[in-house]
Parts: C-alpha cells; sequence; structure tokens
C-alpha cells in the first residue's frame, strides 16, 4: 500500500503484489484503501482503476468532499471522519466522481472490522453504478408489471408455490367482495376460499361445503385449468389457471355472466323457433349451398311422406320433378354469381313428389341467411293441392255461369236495342226510360260476362291472339271515337296530342283495341267533370311508347302493385268510380304481355295518373 503521490505511485508499479491487487481491484471494478491511524492519511495501491473515487485529506487534513455528489456530501463527509477517528461504519452508498471532468458514478464504501491491536482501518470503494441500474430497471419494470396488472379488466392473481397469495389486482378483489379481507400477501388460497365459505359466496357449495372445498382444491393442483363457477349473487366466472415452472400459480378471473346470459336466451329463442318449426303446417327446409338438405320440420316429413333422417343429406331436387328435379348446386351457384338473385325473395309454383313417387302442386318461398359465416337457404314449401282443387272448380263454375248467361244476354241486349230502334212502335216517356236502363245494364251485364270469360281463358292458357299488320293510330284512334259518348257523360275530352310517323306494327287489333279502350275508359272515369284526358303515341328505339295520362285524383304508392289484379278497385268517394268490375287492368296486362310488352302506371295523389304501354315496334 502506498500514500498518493506521484512519485510513490509510479514506484509501486513494478511490485509483483502490487500489480495483482491492481488486476483483482480491475474484476470486481473496485479500489482498495487503507487509513493509518499514527500516520493519519490515506493510502491506495498503485494501478488502482483512476475513473473511481477514493478517500483522502484536503491541504488542510480535512476530508476532501468536493468530488461528491452534493445530495450525499455531507453524509461522506461524517463518514470519513468517523473513519479518521477509527469507528468506521460498515457499508454506505453514495455517488462520486474521480474528477471535476467525469460523470458521477454510484459508489458503495465499505470497511472491515479492525483488530484490537491493528493500527489501520481498511476497505473498499467499488462501483456499483451497472447493478444499481439493473436494480432500477427491475424496479421499474415489476412497478409496470403491476400498474398493469392492475388495469386488467378481469382478475388476476398469483399464488406461490407455497400457495400464499403474492399479489392480486383490485378487480380480483371486486369479483369476490365477501372473502376479500382475507386476500393479503402470505395468506393461502385455501384461507381465501374458506372466508368465502364461510361468507357464503359460492353458490356451489351451498349445502356441501366440505366436498366442494375438496373438489376445489384437487382443481387447482392441477398444472392446467379452466372451470366456471357461480357465485351467490348470479354471476358466473370462468378460471383458468396455470402452474409456473417454479412451482407458482398464475390465475384470472373472467366474469362470464352476460355471456350466459346471452347463451341462455339464444337457448330459449332457440328452442321457441324449435317449437314453432315443429307446429308449423307449412314444409320448412333449409339447405347449403350446395343444395344439401340440413334441416327437415315435421310438416315437411308429413308433406314429403319422408323421414326427417332420410332427407338430411339428401339433395333437395329429390323432392322434385321434372326439370326441378336436377341437383341443386348449380342453380345456387348461379345465384351467387349474380345470376338468379330474382328466385330470393319470391313465391314460384312447383310440382313435387312424394317419396312413393306421387306429385303434387306447392309453392316455394326460398330466403337467405347466414350462420357462421357461411349462406344458408330456407325454403319454406306450402301444398297448394286444395287451392288447385278449388281454383279448378271456381273456374268451371265461372265457365259454366258465363257461357250460360252469354246466349240470353245477347238475345235480351239484342231484343231490347230492337225496342230503343221502334220495332214495338212509339213508347211512352216512362216506358223508355225504362228500356234506357234495362239495355244500359244488359250491356255492362255483358261486358262483365265478356270480361269474366277472358280471365278465365288467360288463367287457363287459351287466349288466342290474331297476330297481322296493324296501324296503331288507327286502333287509337277508333277507341277515342268509340269513347266519345261515354266521355260527355263525365263531362270529359278526350284529346290525342301525338302520333308515329311510322305507325305500322304486328298485333292483334282487337286486343289491343281492348287495352286502349280500357285504359281510356279508366282514366275518363277517374276525371273530374271538366279535365282532358290526354292519349300519344311515340316510336323510340324499336318499340311503340302509348301513354295515357289523366289529371284526376291519381293512385296512393302502396296501391300501385295491386291496381294490375283481379278486382282490386282504387277506393274513392266519387260514386262514379263504383260501376268497375275491376278486371279491366288486369286483363290488359297479360295481353300486353303476350305481344311482348309491358304495361306501367306513375302517379301520385292529387296529380293524376299516366298508364304507359310498351309494344315491340
Amino acid at each position: 500500500m502506498a500514500n498518493l503521490t506521484v512519485e510513490q505511485h509510479d514506484a509501486d508499479t513494478n511490485d509483483p503484489e502490487a500489480a495483482r491487487l491492481s488486476a483483482l481491484q480491475g474484476l470486481t471494478r473496485a479500489v482498495y484503501w487503507e487509513w493509518d491511524l499514527k500516520d493519519r492519511c490515506f493510502r491506495v495501491p498503485a494501478g488502482h482503476d483512476s475513473s473511481i473515487w477514493f478517500p483522502r485529506l484536503g491541504p488542510e487534513g480535512a476530508p476532501d468532499v468536493s468530488l461528491i455528489a452534493p445530495l450525499h456530501r455531507e453524509h461522506v463527509r461524517q463518514t470519513l471522519e468517523e473513519i479518521c477517528n477509527g469507528s468506521a461504519p460498515q457499508e454506505f452508498a453514495f455517488q462520486a466522481r474521480a474528477k471535476a471532468s467525469a460523470p458521477y458514478k454510484t459508489l458503495m464504501l465499505r470497511t472491515a472490522r479492525r483488530a484490537p491491536n491493528q493500527t489501520t482501518e481498511t476497505g473498499i470503494v467499488q462501483d456499483i453504478s451497472e447493478s444499481t441500474a439493473l436494480s432500477e430497471r427491475a424496479r421499474l419494470a415489476e412497478t409496470k408489471l403491476l400498474d398493469a396488472i392492475e388495469f386488467l379488466e378481469d382478475g388476476f392473481v398469483i399464488y406461490d408455490a407455497d400457495d400464499r397469495l403474492v399479489v392480486c389486482n383490485r378487480r380480483y378483489k371486486q369479483i369476490y367482495p365477501l372473502s376479500a379481507h382475507a386476500m393479503v400477501p402470505g395468506a393461502t388460497f385455501t384461507d381465501i376460499l374458506k372466508a368465502g365459505l364461510a361468507a357464503g359466496e359460492y353458490a356451489e357449495a351451498v349445502g356441501r361445503e366440505e366436498a366442494w372445498l375438496s373438489e376445489r382444491l384437487e382443481q387447482h393442483r392441477l398444472s392446467e385449468l379452466e372451470i366456471e363457477q357461480r357465485l351467490a349473487d348470479g354471476r358466473w366466472l370462468r378460471i383458468a389457471e396455470r402452474k409456473t415452472a417454479d412451482g407458482s400459480h398464475i390465475g384470472l378471473r373472467i366474469d362470464i355472466t352476460r355471456i350466459k346470459q346471452n347463451a341462455e336466451a339464444l337457448a330459449e329463442r332457440a328452442e321457441s323457433i324449435r317449437a314453432i318449426l315443429d307446429t308449423v303446417v307449412d314444409a320448412i327446409v333449409t339447405i347449403d349451398t350446395h343444395g344439401t338438405i340440413l334441416t327437415f320440420n315435421p310438416a315437411a316429413e308429413q308433406m314429403f311422406a319422408m323421414s326427417r333422417d332420410a332427407a338430411l343429406g339428401e339433395n333437395l331436387g329429390t323432392l322434385m320433378t321434372g326439370q326441378n328435379a336436377f341437383p341443386h348446386d348449380g342453380f345456387i351457384s348461379s345465384y351467387l354469381g349474380g345470376q338468379a338473385a330474382n328466385a330470393i325473395g319470391k313465391v314460384r309454383e312447383f310440382t313435387a313428389k312424394r317419396s312413393d313417387g306421387t306429385e303434387f302442386p306447392v309453392e316455394l318461398a326460398v330466403g337467405q341467411m347466414e350462420v357462421g359465416g357461411e349462406k344458408r337457404f330456407v325454403g319454406i314449401i306450402r301444398d297448394i293441392s286444395e287451392r288447385k282443387q278449388l281454383d279448378r272448380i271456381k273456374r268451371e263454375f265461372i265457365s259454366t255461369v258465363s257461357h250460360e248467361l252469354k246466349t240470353p244476354l245477347t238475345s235480351i241486349t239484342g231484343a231490347l236495342g230492337l225496342l230503343q230502334g221502334g220495332l214495338a212502335g212509339d213508347l211512352p216517356e216512362q216506358g223508355r226510360e225504362l228500356l234506357e236502363i234495362a239495355y244500359r245494364n244488359s250491356e255492362r251485364l255483358g261486358a262483365l260476362v265478356s270480361d269474366i270469360l277472358d280471365v278465365e281463358k288467360i288463367e287457363a292458357g287459351r287466349m288466342s291472339y290474331d297476330m297481322r299488320e296493324c296501324d296503331i293510330s288507327t286502333l287509337i284512334g277508333d277507341c277515342v271515337s268509340s269513347l266519345k259518348t261515354y266521355a260527355s257523360t263525365y263531362g270529359v275530352t278526350v284529346e290525342t296530342t301525338g302520333l308515329p310517323e311510322n305507325p305500322i306494327f304486328t298485333g292483334d287489333p282487337d286486343r289491343l283495341t281492348q287495352v286502349i279502350s280500357n285504359l281510356l275508359s279508366n282514366a275518363i272515369k277517374f276525371s273530374r267533370q271538366g279535365q282532358q284526358v290526354e292519349v300519344r303515341a311515340d316510336r323510340n328505339d324499336g318499340w311503340f311508347v302509348l301513354r295515357v295520362r289523366d289529371f284526376g285524383e291519381g293512385i296512393p304508392l302502396d296501391l300501385q302493385d295491386k291496381i294490375f289484379t283481379r278486382f282490386f278497385r282504387v277506393d274513392s268517394s266519387d260514386d262514379r268510380h263504383s260501376g268497375g268490375t275491376g278486371l279491366g287492368l288486369s286483363i290488359c296486362k297479360p295481353i300486353v304481355q303476350a305481344h311482348g310488352g309491358t304495361i306501367s302506371v306513375t302517379s301520385a295523389p292529387g296529380q293524376g295518373s299516366t298508364f304507359e304501354v310498351r309494344l315491340p315496334a
């Protein structure tokens, strides 16, 4: 050891023992020092680490603390004075630097116990900056981890290898409020469970506390655990526990009450749906995108005389006949490609077959849904055999009655016409009025019978068409002329506002006259006295477009899709509108469609209506 003078420091560099001590100081990142009680001076070995501060005296013999961090300067001064007086402390940490231009380091000064006859105090100054930084980082990491655990939405807990509580977050205590008082570090898992049992916290344990405790402890001993737990207040928890390599247990408590409630609600809903499906009279069949049957309700079993087990896995085409008895995966593929979207949400008629081969008519409505990210199709099938039979009987009855009425009505109308023409001579005024009423009503009844016969022909597919060259201008002119008297009775005028330069096309003139007359008579009937009905025709892009416009009451939007159905009439307070049969427009539509055209209406209440007929030119 040598006093710190440059000369003596250099002289000691050749001392082998000093060299070994210097190397040892480098390995330990420390400076060894001595305080000589007799000479009252500090000595350090030659070759010491010059980057580490060491104790020394100032020019006046007092401890030099000029290189000590201001925060620790007074404490180091007192400690060095104690060392100088022979009563040094064991160890203490502080910050100091080796020279004024160097950064501060965290140092630890340690002293050895001095023997009774020893005249020196010995010790070391060790650089602990790195370990202090590591400790600080570890402390910060632990603080962050504890903060993160505290902010978890789920309950978090750690038990050590002896099953003693290490840490739990606030949420964990909130989940178990009745046993939270027992959750202190060092408390055993068993003690905490017993506290909850005593407070009646676990619904599943009521009446079997000891057995429940034994089962729960056995579950806890497992290295991997996921269970559900019901608490006394009705809440449900999912418990997940894992054992770490050192034998500790890490646990999560997740409140799944809402999930349970939703699951129960879904189960109840599914049970309700199942009950509906089991009791509904229509067959309900669910298929996948390949047309494979996935569900088959009891009504379907009865309708197709096929058990559910036999139907599941079969293709929907096995329930159909003719062109519909093909595997439906091709049709569904075209639907998914956007080519057959019209089938969804529409009601169509098919001929189905039972398992014994008998055929029967059905209505099929198809809807789409998504289950688990996969498309499913639901078919609602209704047996319409009885309805078809009733329709057939009704059509036969109407046809028979109509035909039976038509011949005598023609005779009656003809006879009344002859009487009006004076065949029986002059009649008194009252007789002429009665004759006029009889003649008008016989014509009206004849028109009704003709309409009914036309409807019957259309439904039976027996409506005939005499397609030949037509002049649309002539058709419009004839209809306007024939309705002038009818229009005058309503105080309405009919005006032709435009005709095409080339009016020739192919069609059935009688049937198209029926369409134009129906549209004009409706427009007249729904116009107010003094108003005008406009009719025009244009030829555009290969189409004849015929428009009949009135300025009457208009048709509500929600009724516009219904006016082309049989026997439908728009309600009105005007008694003039009550004379129609509601068949005219329902006859016009199939006639126009038979010509390859379309018929539509544009209307708004109070602004009148415009009926548009488009026919191939």
